[in-house]
């Protein structure tokens, strides 16, 4: 194994300063002393005492990797193992690790993708499609923990261009304030989604006809002051009946209805489920009481609306939980005499 070899497995597994420290055992003795007069004379051992001195900024590493082959290698160990980057506007993007962020142009973010574009994490998009075709150019084989699109009038180019991450490496997508009405090709093959959220986007009834085998984590929220006629109940209803692993449900706003076909897509697919949040939902015209028992007995967090015309649905699901904590209901009225027996005969449970 040559030197550069060892330098690559050293700087693989810990920190650069460690790299240093974990090199002064192994570098033969012609490198511990070689000298030169210029910066490409000194040993690597030189330079990634130079290049982790704390002197540099990350954008000083960038374009000194840009520079050469050599110089790239050596800071990879000092690179930030996980970044996340934002498109902000037309002109400049958001490039944060560990708990730091800069401001970068366009062209500073392209160099950061093509010699670093492997330890990309998180990516936030909005109308910017310049972005999306720099991904695809250099982070075709990331994974991606979350990738956030909002305000875009379409998502299908997206897909398209992201293709290999969306299929196999994509484990959480959010989708806010977007126009989906047009989206024409509905199939997103998203084998690896773990977490899915919906934030007032238009349109978001293709998406929901989607099947995510993995998923485990559901939100949605929506309100219907964008449109009045907008109802979203059966399109969520059949989405939460065909995803049997989520976990977690959050489901917010005007558009969906709390009716007996959400109760029943809840308590009779969503087995695994853990924590449940249903607010500012609509009301049913008049209540209705609940005759198939209710499957989800690992419910352990319940935050949700109650009114005299759901609290059927409400006891049917605490009632069918044999590990609630926590209860949260908000009302605008008292509570009916046989939701607070319920509460009274549930031991160590918190209400709120």
């Amino acid at each position: 194994m040559n030197v550069q070899q060892q330098l690559n497995r050293i700087g693989a597994k810990s920190s650069a300063l460690g790299n240093v420290d974990q090199m002064r055992g192994v570098l033969p003795n012609e490198m511990k002393h070689k000298t030169g007069t210029c910066l490409l004379d000194l040993n690597d051992y030189c330079l990634l005492e130079i290049f982790s001195s704390g002197s540099l900024s990350v954008m000083d590493l960038v374009t000194l990797a840009d520079t050469c082959v050599r110089f790239k290698q050596l800071i990879q160990c000092l690179f930030p193992k996980e970044f996340s980057i934002s498109s902000s506007n037309f002109f400049s993007y958001t490039f944060e690790w560990k708990n730091s962020s800069k401001s970068v142009n366009e062209h500073d973010a392209e160099l950061i993708l093509k010699h670093f574009g492997s330890n990309l994490c998180q990516l936030s998009l909005r109308e910017k499609k310049a972005a999306v075709k720099k991904i695809s150019k250099y982070c075709g084989d990331v994974t991606l923990r979350r990738l956030d699109i909002y305000g875009m009038k379409s998502i299908q180019g997206v897909c398209l261009q992201l293709k290999s991450i969306f299929q196999e490496r994509l484990l959480g997508l959010s989708l806010r304030y977007c126009n989906l009405k047009d989206f024409t090709s509905p199939q997103i093959n998203c084998n690896s989604l773990i977490e899915l959220e919906i934030g007032n986007s238009r349109g978001c009834e293709a998406i929901l006809k989607n099947n995510f085998p993995s998923l485990e984590r559901f939100k949605f929220l929506y309100h219907a002051t964008w449109n009045i006629n907008d109802d979203n109940t059966t399109a969520v209803s059949q989405f939460i009946s065909r995803h049997k692993r989520i976990q977690i449900l959050s489901l917010c706003g005007g558009s969906v209805y709390c009716s007996t076909e959400l109760v029943d897509a809840i308590g009779n697919s969503c087995a695994e489920l853990e924590e449940l949040t249903l607010r500012n939902l609509r009301r049913p015209q008049t209540s209705f009481d609940v005759f198939n028992r209710l499957g989800v007995s690992r419910l352990r967090h319940v935050d949700v609306d109650i009114y005299s015309q759901n609290y059927n649905q409400i006891m049917a699901l605490l009632l069918s939980s044999t590990s609630l904590q926590t209860v949260k209901l908000f009302n605008d009225e008292l509570l009916p005499v046989p939701v607070t027996d319920i509460l009274s005969r549930l031991y160590k449970v918190r209400a709120f």
